[in-house]
């Protein structure tokens, strides 16, 4: 990780009752920066898999923690991986990394659709959210990104079509309107993505779940956040391809994420490492697009890992007499 700060050799910065992090090496950069390579050592109750979302969630902790105690930049450059605390000769450990690779065939673009585009400031400004959500590089932050687009949108829509949000008064009972029906503006979009008008509520509450606390990373919650996800994108992609003026180039979206990659390993007397890779997975979901909507471009999608593996040595434990 890189930062303005600089942590001691030696210690341990405790960022829980669960998690402690160590300094292993440091080194400055011109640009002011200091790279430093930590260790984190957490207790996991799942598999390694498990161990390696939940030790991400602890290096982030440790940065947000840096940048407030810098009062800087600061941010996670890469993961080397995860694996047991320390091993012994001729005892098989496992090590999970980031190792595995998802492969998307290209999709054709005519300079056509582009001269179609109408970029009012509404318009320009869903479509960058759009775009922030489709470059996430994690399923929670594209949540967010693709609710953003649906929101602005709702906002305009509600303006357009004067839809005044009704409350009631608890004391006297008596009905009022104040500001827009953004609920409303939300339920039309569902509706002609073809979606149930009723997942407003739900994803409401996801959203908030995200930008105002969000959990740690399980692969239960990622399984769970994908499915919401994937109706999300649908709805905003339908709403910011109507708007703008520009249709999908494709039927099929893979929302993926966090492929992991595990590997059995052995220490050998000679000091060799046997690596065996034993299985790799990712979280995913499909949505489809109306065809209406996106034309026929085909897309495929493949993951997997190349072989030999690309293990940092890092990533390995110290070896225990």
């Amino acid at each position: 990780m890189t930062s303005y700060t600089e942590l001691e050799h030696h210690v341990g910065y405790p960022l829980s009752e669960r998690s402690i992090a160590y300094l292993r090496v440091r080194e400055y950069h011109a640009s002011g920066l200091t790279a430093q390579l930590v260790d984190i050592y957490h207790s996991a109750d799942g598999d390694i898999e498990q161990a390696l979302l939940e030790g991400t969630d602890w290096a982030e902790v440790l940065v947000d923690l840096l940048a407030l105690a810098g009062y800087g930049a600061a941010h996670i450059v890469s993961v080397v991986g995860t694996t047991v605390p320390y091993v012994r000769m001729r005892e098989d450990f496992q090590l999970a990394t980031f190792g595995a690779s998802i492969v998307n065939t290209p999709v054709p673009v005519q300079p056509n659709q582009f001269g179609r585009a109408c970029l009012d400031s509404v318009g320009r400004l869903v479509l960058r959210h759009l775009r922030d959500g489709l470059s996430a590089p994690v399923p929670t932050v594209a949540f967010a990104a693709f609710w953003n687009a649906l929101e602005r949108q709702a906002d305009e829509v509600a303006r357009a079509k004067n839809l005044r949000r009704v409350v009631k008064c608890k004391t006297c009972g008596a009905e009022r309107t104040e500001g827009w029906d953004l609920k409303r503006s939300f339920e039309a979009m569902y509706s002609e993505a073809g979606l149930d008008p009723s997942f407003y509520d739900q994803y409401r509450s996801k959203r908030g779940v995200i930008q105002h606390g969000e959990k740690l990373r399980t692969t239960a919650y990622v399984d769970e956040l994908f499915r919401d996800l994937s109706q999300v994108q649908i709805a905003a992609m339908v709403a910011v391809a109507k708007k703008v003026g520009i249709a999908p180039a494709t039927i099929t979206y893979l929302s993926a994420s966090w492929p992991v990659a595990v590997f059995s390993c052995r220490v050998e007397e000679e000091g060799r490492v046997n690596i065996h890779f034993e299985r790799t997975s990712l979280a995913f979901a499909a949505g489809m697009l109306p065809q209406r909507i996106c034309g026929d471009a085909e897309r495929t999608s493949e993951a997997g890992v190349s072989l030999p593996p690309k293990i940092d040595p890092l990533a390995l434990p110290p070896l225990q007499q």
